[in-house]
């Protein structure tokens, strides 16, 4: 799990905010509880620019590591 780390609370009020800005899908209909999250078809047009984002972020850290 991505955020088997993180505080439940703050993580649940983060996806009921993208469950309503149509970005997840959330499929409650498991025994016992258990919630499972994808994206959305609206939320997977967000995929090439998260993309370009873990692209320059790699860009920005290999430069970080040569001028360090």
């Amino acid at each position: 799990m991505l955020y088997s780390y993180c505080n439940h609370g703050p993580l649940r009020r983060q996806s009921f905010f993208l469950e309503k800005s149509n970005l997840f899908s959330i499929d409650p209909a498991q025994v016992p509880p258990k919630v499972e999250y994808s994206l959305s078809e609206h939320g997977k047009t967000f995929i090439p620019i998260s993309e370009k984002m873990a692209q320059w972020g790699l860009t920005h850290q290999e430069r970080e590591q040569q001028e360090g």
